[in-house]
């Protein structure tokens, strides 16, 4: 029931609040912080261990560098499949006014898809792989209609799943998150990104 809150409420975000709310950061957040709270919940009250959920830090001089070097691979691999398809742009500076938002916002979402999805669904599910390869699919599934966000993070998080098994550290993958996320945003152009937009939102906004 847990997990099927949360799915109902993250969705109904998606699809119903944001292109109702049109932008209002305010009603985001406050839907954002509901599905957070059912899956806070749910883990308080299973008792969750922090350290197996990735909220550590006693790991991180290992789980960083293997982290980043599998995301910069796949970003890496994604954009050369991509190249001679697509025009890749040249690198530009991100602002820095905007790393903090970036770094908070994949946070959650690494929370949600690791800490909560992954290790509820590891009880839920027979198997490991199952759990890994559904909570992969349900992380891209939100990122629909968009074609390359639900490509992309479908890799993205079946590798997230499988590091965090061996390496559960979710600033680490925070950290891998933004790098594999902001190189495509950079290099590759909006018309392919759908300018990292989900739900209504990619076919409503310019």
């Amino acid at each position: 029931m847990d997990v099927l809150a949360f799915i109902s409420i993250l969705l109904s975000y998606i699809w119903v609040v944001q292109p109702w709310a049109a932008g209002d950061d305010l009603v985001g957040f406050i839907c954002i912080a509901g599905a957070l709270g059912v899956a806070v919940a749910s883990l308080w009250r299973r008792g969750a261990n922090p350290s197996l959920l990735g909220l550590r830090t006693d790991n991180l001089r290992t789980a960083l560098p293997v982290y980043l070097l599998a995301s910069f691979a796949y970003a890496g691999i994604v954009l050369l499949l991509l190249h001679g398809v697509v025009e890749v742009r040249p690198m530009k500076w991100p602002d820095p006014g905007k790393l903090l938002w970036r770094l908070g916002w994949a946070f959650m979402q690494e929370f949600c898809l690791l800490a909560f999805l992954l290790t509820r669904l590891r009880r839920l599910l027979t198997g490991d792989i199952l759990a890994m390869v559904t909570a992969a699919s349900l992380f891209a599934f939100f990122h629909l209609p968009n074609p390359f966000l639900t490509l992309y993070t479908l890799g993205g998080g079946l590798v997230a799943v499988w590091l965090f098994r061996r390496h559960p550290n979710l600033v680490a993958a925070t950290v891998a998150h933004v790098s594999a996320a902001t190189l495509v945003a950079w290099l590759l152009p909006g018309e392919i990104t759908g300018r990292m937009r989900v739900g209504p939102t990619y076919w409503l906004l310019p």
